[in-house]
């Protein structure tokens, strides 16, 4: 009993508090403007080719297993290996991954577009190699 009537103190105390800028209104939050997520000025030069059942990319590391930064060129067989689909990645340059990466169209998996390694922590799969 004690216990409830300090709490209640101390809220009401919080609640009453007219100096603070609370506010219960309904607040409208405008979004920044969209980037244009096919042209990433740090990356001009990302890109990828698609022939036949392979996908040849130009991309930088993005799980950090190459140290150096550079603009590499690997190929992999366009087949997904956690949703077992062929012809469903894609290679895409985002804000959140500037350096490219190879995504699933079908499950939404990520790779590194240089090592083919998923971007999860545990127990990562790995697309096959050209």
């Amino acid at each position: 009993m004690i216990l409830s009537v300090a709490l209640v103190g101390l809220f009401s105390g919080v609640l009453n508090d007219q100096s603070a800028n609370y506010s219960t209104g309904p607040k409208v939050v405008q979004s920044p403007p969209q980037a244009n997520t096919a042209q990433v000025t740090s990356e001009p030069k990302a890109k990828a080719k698609v022939r036949k059942d392979a996908l040849v990319v130009t991309a930088r590391c993005s799980c950090s297993c190459y140290q150096d930064y550079k603009l590499h060129d690997p190929s992999w067989i366009n087949y997904c290996p956690v949703c077992h689909q062929r012809g469903t990645l894609i290679f895409e340059r985002t804000s959140d991954c500037p350096e490219g990466m190879i995504r699933c169209t079908c499950c939404d998996a990520d790779f590194c577009a240089v090592h083919g390694k998923e971007h999860v922590c545990s127990h990562p799969t790995y697309l096959m190699p050209a």
